[in-house]
């Protein structure tokens, strides 16, 4: 007598289906797009077909019906397509990215704790159901003669096999909490060994140190991430919004495998949104426009990544029609955001930076893709809670660059120590261009501007006491560091520079949040709380 099956409480594996769901939704999308361009690429065909097979199976073994018959709709139609009956004509094309919206609606209403509805309810899935089943090419599209012809599937070369594992964010941030305090204390031992000259002590701390590096770069690896992982969102958004505003472009993507820190990668999804956003519905001009500018009536978008040394470089660049800094500066004294007399002084980078401003827009009305003035509030806010900072390069009648520089780790950034008064900060090495000895014979005054004679031109100078508002005022400072400031070279002045050292970026004290010029703390070794500099922001 066999026994009867036990029941199965299959809530247990919703995680693991809504990752899985995830990822299958990413690849209908991606192919879908890419067979939009190349309809005959069996390739991205069968791996489109796979995803909607794969989706369908695991929806009906967890029991979420809906999504399994939406998913077997839309394998039917690919299938359909593959064995060449029907074209991939416009509008069962629009119909597909119909039914992946839904798919992803229902796949995220499970992540949230439901059971795969889709937004308008069961209704809403059955009718995009219905009209994939009830789906007829048009008469010239079924004409053998007239069809567009699936290759055959020679899959791609030199794609390596990767072995990988799930695993809960939460263990990787539990091991990297564990690795910087070993970091903090390692700094400790460090200076005990300074102070103390013991052999034995100085062997182990050195084999201390290299087995905590290994541990180290381990962990920060294991937290980074390629940002296709966000980048791959937008052709999709951007198919979608170009049609919608009547304008065309060509979106190019570079540097998919450029690796950033997770929580950046979290966060960075809305500011690069509404760039390219901004970028289609401000910057880009329609077709006609372009024509009479004797541009191509097709536009360019580009987004990009590159590392340059500690920093991770992105950027959102089109070729449309740039923005007019003297028109910004004109709409924020309109908007009472600056006084005409504050605007005539400001540098172009300055009147450029005031588009971050809180409700600044040159929008004429509002609408579903800007005008609100919220959207690059937003992205400078975001930058600034990732240490990161914003410029803006733009000619009229050529296009705009948005460039974001990020740290490339946020958990342990390296960092230049400088003393002010009887003050440690901490400075981020990757927006230190370099360091100079200052000679006060080469100091001249412009009014009450310092500039620095460095023989091949002159430098501005800040005190960064100043700057900070520190009670305390030594000597002439000894020393400058060069950053960028408003897109122009600036060097803070500072009264001694200790030295660079491998620091844990902790969060500021909610008493400081907000505080212009401060993105965090650190903790040295001996228990000493040190604050941490955003230059772009003093």
């Amino acid at each position: 007598m066999s026994e009867a099956m036990p029941d199965i409480d299959m809530d247990q594996f919703r995680d693991l289906f809504v990752a899985e769901g995830q990822e299958h939704v990413h690849t209908l999308n991606r192919c879908m797009l890419a067979l939009e361009q190349e309809p005959g690429d069996a390739y991205t065909l069968n791996a489109m077909f796979r995803a909607a097979h794969s989706l369908k199976g695991m929806a009906a073994t967890m029991g979420f019906d809906g999504l399994a018959s939406l998913a077997h709709a839309a394998e039917d139609a690919l299938h359909q397509v593959r064995d060449s009956n029907w074209a991939l004509a416009p509008k069962l094309v629009d119909l597909l990215f119909v039914s992946i919206d839904t798919l992803q609606a229902m796949v995220d209403d499970v992540a949230s704790g439901g059971s795969g509805q889709a937004p308008a309810g069961e209704a809403d899935m059955a009718a995009t159901v219905e009209q994939l089943r009830g789906y007829e090419p048009a008469a010239e599209e079924a004409t053998p003669s007239k069809k567009r012809t699936v290759q055959k599937d020679t899959g791609r070369p030199g794609e390596p096999a990767t072995t990988m594992i799930r695993l809960d964010v939460r263990h990787l941030d539990t091991l990297l909490d564990i690795v910087t305090e070993m970091v903090i204390h390692r700094s400790l031992l460090t200076r005990l060994a300074q102070r103390h000259t013991l052999p034995s002590l100085d062997e182990a701390l050195r084999i201390h140190e290299r087995l905590l590096a290994q541990l180290q770069d381990t962990v920060l690896n294991m937290r980074m991430m390629p940002v296709s992982h966000v980048f791959d969102r937008f052709p999709r958004m951007v198919r979608d919004l170009l049609k919608t505003e009547g304008k065309k472009a060509e979106l190019v993507i570079e540097g998919r495998e450029v690796e950033l820190d997770r929580t950046a990668l979290d966060l960075l999804g809305d500011p690069l949104m509404h760039l390219l956003r901004n970028a289609i519905d401000h910057g880009l001009e329609t077709p006609e426009e372009r024509k009479a500018a004797g541009k191509s009536p097709t536009g360019a978008l580009r987004l990009s990544a590159r590392r340059e040394r500690e920093s991770v470089i992105i950027e959102v660049k089109d070729d449309g029609q740039g923005i007019d800094a003297q028109r910004v500066a004109a709409a924020a004294v309109e908007r009472g955001i600056v006084t005409a007399e504050i605007a005539a002084e400001m540098s172009a980078a300055q009147k450029l930076d005031l588009i971050c401003h809180p409700g600044f827009s040159l929008s004429e009305k509002v609408t579903t893709v800007s005008g609100r003035g919220v959207g690059m509030n937003v992205v400078k806010q975001q930058l600034e809670a990732l240490h990161g900072s914003l410029q803006i390069e733009t000619v009229v009648g050529q296009g705009t660059t948005f460039r974001l520089q990020l740290p490339a780790m946020l958990a342990m950034v390296r960092a230049l120590l400088v003393r002010v008064g009887s003050e440690q900060y901490a400075v981020p090495s990757a927006y230190v261009e370099h360091t100079i000895e200052i000679e006060p014979e080469h100091i001249e005054h412009v009014g009450k501007q310092e500039l620095y004679d460095l023989g091949t031109g002159v430098l501005p100078l800040r005190h960064l006491g100043e700057l900070l508002a520190t009670p305390e005022r030594g000597p002439q400072p000894r020393h400058a560091l060069v950053v960028q400031r408003d897109g122009q070279p600036l060097g803070l002045c500072v009264d001694d520079v200790l030295g660079h050292e491998e620091i844990v970026v902790k969060p500021l004290p909610q008493a400081l949040r907000g505080t212009p010029g401060l993105s965090g703390v650190t903790i040295l070794g001996e228990g000493q709380v040190v604050l941490i500099l955003d230059v772009t922001g003093l």
